[in-house]
């Protein structure tokens, strides 16, 4: 498989997020960022993005408060996993579906805020526009991609993947590393196709071997009997 095509399947693995940056990173090369009056143009688009991002927020936690006592079953929320493989000793908690929701957006806010601080600081201390250019993107997507988001404000049903307690979202590498291994898995398949086709025509080509090499014996065994001396001739030579 061609560098072309594999790169084409791991980019179809990519999620929304990567598929964003990675277009936002190479035409981030084509902007002149040095210029005052895209750089004013770049903090506009921010301000204007964390604008959107915030009343997203505010109407997903508005719709959560409104269904405050609608959830009666609770359930166990397990600590999520820390990085490196490292256990998690926060204990287990039991939460009803508007404490599950409204926790999960005090961790997407967190995250939010965060955000915000660290890109306004490189910003103003470094003089760069470059994270304020991609923040512009992947803030509202974030916010977009979330459960919270798919359930109060695309109405979408719980189930499936919806379903809470939610599975931990995979990070940037992993899904790189999924998307990876599934183009490798699909390149595999080509040459399994191919090894099988060869191990088919190997028997066949062994047949034909043996099949040409008894009629190469059969055509040379009557040379060689007639090039054999006879026993009269022996005597007579004596």
């Amino acid at each position: 498989m061609c560098i072309r095509d594999r790169t084409i399947r791991i980019m179809s693995g990519l999620g929304g997020k990567q598929m964003i940056m990675l277009p936002a990173l190479l035409g981030m090369n084509y902007l002149d960022l040095e210029s005052p009056e895209m750089v004013n143009m770049v903090f506009m688009g921010y301000v204007t993005a964390q604008v959107i991002t915030a009343a997203i927020y505010f109407y997903i936690y508005t719709k959560i408060e409104a269904e405050r006592g609608q959830h009666t079953e609770t359930f166990i929320v397990k600590a999520p996993p820390l990085p490196f493989g490292q256990e998690n000793p926060t204990p287990d908690k039991e939460m009803n579906g508007t404490q599950y929701d409204l926790s999960k957006f005090q961790e997407l806010a967190k995250q939010s805020l965060m955000g915000l601080g660290i890109v306004l600081f490189i910003f103003f201390k470094w003089e760069s526009p470059k994270p304020l250019f991609l923040q512009m993107f992947m803030t509202p997507m974030n916010v977009v991609e979330s459960e919270l988001f798919k359930i109060h404000v695309l109405g979408h049903e719980v189930k499936d993947k919806l379903e809470r307690p939610w599975a931990p979202a995979p990070g940037f590498f992993d899904q790189l590393n999924e998307a990876k291994a599934k183009a490798d898995a699909a390149a595999t398949e080509p040459a399994a196709v191919t090894e099988n086709a060869e191990s088919q025509e190997e028997p066949a080509a062994a047949e034909e071997s043996a099949e040409a090499t008894e009629e190469v014996a059969e055509e040379t065994e009557p040379v060689e009997q007639e090039a054999k001396p006879t026993e009269e001739e022996y005597e007579a030579l004596d």
